[in-house]
């Protein structure tokens, strides 16, 4: 009996972290993104002026 409420334990551990990972994941993607676009922003703005 005590060994299931050990793995249910662990089971909301990892599915809790599992979670928590994507979501920072999404972040960083999104992040990524932006800072993406933003630099082929000044890029087409270097583009202009030389």
């Amino acid at each position: 009996m005590i060994i299931v409420h050990i793995l249910l334990f662990w089971n909301r551990v990892l599915k809790e972290y599992l979670l928590r990972g994507y979501s920072i994941y999404q972040l960083l993607m999104h992040m990524e993104s932006r800072i993406d676009h933003r630099l082929s922003e000044h890029d087409n703005l270097i583009k202009k002026f030389t």
